[in-house]
């Protein structure tokens, strides 16, 4: 399946056996992965349809007391790539006061979260929020990972990318003094 060699009526087939005995959490949560994976491999052939895999996805995990937010990451995410940014920032926040709630999570794991969130509003056009999402985002990686961590780079790219279309030179000169584009 990694390789992506699995077609989609052979992970059907293994879906059904690893539905058929996921009895414990780990089995539910791989399962729940598989799963995942195989509503990815739909998206080339039809992007709606693994938009409701990833819906009845998300529902699953809720219904079954397992940690929805990482299947909450995939349906924000697919939601901002069929166009409707207002449902996947929506999914997103849902997912955010779900990790809020989670007291064992280090700080950096809700940045990828964060991410998508900013990603969602620039999506539906409102780069205020943007911004401002990014901006925190950055302050946490920094905080967490240090500022020389390739997801914390990362991050500033996208703020830098947010300072450069809208015309803000100060603003991505100063960023780029501290984040030096790398060649």
């Amino acid at each position: 399946m990694q390789r992506g060699q699995a077609d989609v009526p052979l992970l059907g087939h293994a879906h059904a056996l690893l539905g058929a005995r996921a009895s414990t959490t780990r089995e539910q949560i791989d399962l729940m992965a598989y799963r995942q994976f195989r509503a990815e491999r739909l998206w080339d052939r039809d992007p709606s349809a693994a938009v409701a895999e990833r819906e009845r996805i998300a529902a699953e995990f809720a219904g079954r007391g397992l940690p929805a937010y990482p299947s909450l990451m995939d349906l924000g995410t697919a939601y901002r790539r069929v166009g409707r940014p207002r449902r996947a920032i929506a999914t997103f926040e849902h997912a955010l006061q779900l990790l809020d709630q989670e007291t064992d999570l280090p700080p950096w794991y809700r940045l990828s979260f964060e991410v998508g969130l900013a990603r969602a509003h620039r999506a539906a056009g409102d780069r205020a929020a943007t911004e401002r999402i990014f901006l925190r985002a950055l302050k946490q990686s920094i905080a967490s990972l240090g500022a020389e961590l390739f997801g914390t780079r990362m991050i500033a790219s996208y703020l830098g990318d947010e300072y450069r279309e809208t015309g803000r030179a100060a603003e991505l000169a100063a960023l780029e003094r501290k984040f030096p584009p790398r060649h």
